[in-house]
């Protein structure tokens, strides 16, 4: 696609911020596998998260995708499960993530963008072992909206 002067009068036209790279980045600087070697931090869902869940914790994430409200600011969703055994803390894991991500705000930028504002709904009980394939795996879950500045100059 050539660029032509209407696209650049058009400053609102621009690339998607990648959300799901923000988020993944600032996870992982959250949560660095040598402070934090029994979490495992993942976007999809394999067969072998419960197995983890098990010995350690698995944070999973999942990204809505990105909605432009205001030039270069983006508003999105994420919801975040935590699986652990009971004598892993599952709770408290997700007490720890939940103020992580109202945190976020005053992070530093990462190459995708900077958070604005997180509204954080708290961390609930969203199974029992029985839906985890008869496991000690329990299950909690929190979801966040988000807004952020994406890293694009105009």
């Amino acid at each position: 696609m050539t660029d032509n002067i209407f696209q650049r009068l058009a400053i609102d036209v621009r690339e998607s911020i990648d959300a799901e790279q923000l988020v993944y980045e600032l996870l992982n600087r959250a949560y660095p596998c040598e402070e934090w070697p029994d979490v495992k931090v993942c976007s999809e869902l394999d067969l072998p998260l419960n197995a983890y869940g098990e010995r350690g914790q698995v944070l999973l994430y999942y990204v809505s995708a990105p909605e432009q409200f205001d030039r270069g600011l983006w508003r999105f969703g994420v919801t975040f499960t935590v699986l652990a055994a009971d004598c892993n803390n599952p709770h408290g894991f997700a007490r720890h993530l939940y103020k992580t991500v109202q945190g976020w705000p005053f992070e530093e930028s990462t190459t995708a963008g900077t958070v604005g504002t997180v509204s954080v709904t708290a961390q609930k009980r969203q199974s029992d072992s029985k839906e985890n394939q008869g496991k000690n795996v329990k299950e909690y879950g929190l979801s966040a909206v988000v807004t952020a500045r994406d890293s694009f100059k105009a």
